[in-house]
């Protein structure tokens, strides 16, 4: 079978899994500077993620987790760690998306 990209890639259980606020908080700290275009990637308009760093200005890490926790909340099924893990790729978090 061909690789896929993201977590795990052979490992279609694992990128099939829902993101948990435990993976949103281990994986948060670490994304840094690409929060925005990962915003983007997940489906976030700007007017969203300006939202998101106006809220919580003090700390880069509460922007991103409240970001993942948005959504989780908005995506329930859909919000895989295989979805999460490409989106982290393209902004190149490769090294976050393994940790998932």
């Amino acid at each position: 079978p061909r690789l896929r990209r993201g977590v795990s890639r052979n490992d279609e259980d694992t990128r099939a899994r829902r993101v948990t606020l435990a993976d949103v908080d281990v994986i948060a700290a670490d994304v840094g500077g690409a929060w925005r275009p990962l915003g983007r990637r997940l489906g976030f308009t700007d007017g969203r993620l300006d939202g998101f760093q106006s809220d919580y200005h003090l700390s880069l890490r509460e922007i991103v987790y409240q970001m993942l926790r948005q959504w989780i909340n908005e995506n329930r099924e859909e919000a895989t760690r295989g979805k999460l893990a490409d989106a982290l790729e393209e902004v190149d978090k490769k090294d976050v998306a393994r940790t998932l």
